[in-house]
């Protein structure tokens, strides 16, 4: 999906949250930044994270994005739509 995207300093910004039984946090929408904000950057994060064993806490996940992602600290541009997308990897 991120590979379709225009990722870049005025264009898409991703964040990512690992879930399962407790959520992670693995990148937020300012983690990278100037050159380093770029799709080939996003997919190195999104390939690093590990698999997590647990139960899949979805509710735990939305409210870590809510509290930790979606805020103007983590980056969040208030002028820009959002879109979330959940995938659940079995």
């Amino acid at each position: 999906i991120v590979s379709k995207l225009d990722v870049g300093p005025t264009t898409t910004h991703i964040a990512a949250i690992s879930y399962s039984t407790n959520p992670e946090i693995a990148l937020r929408f300012n983690t990278l930044s100037g050159s380093k904000l770029n799709v080939d950057e996003v997919v190195k994060v999104l390939d690093g994270l590990r698999w997590q064993r647990g139960f899949t806490y979805i509710d735990k996940a939305l409210e870590q994005a809510a509290q930790g992602v979606f805020t103007t600290a983590a980056g969040m541009r208030s002028n820009v739509p959002k879109v979330m997308i959940c995938l659940i990897v079995a």
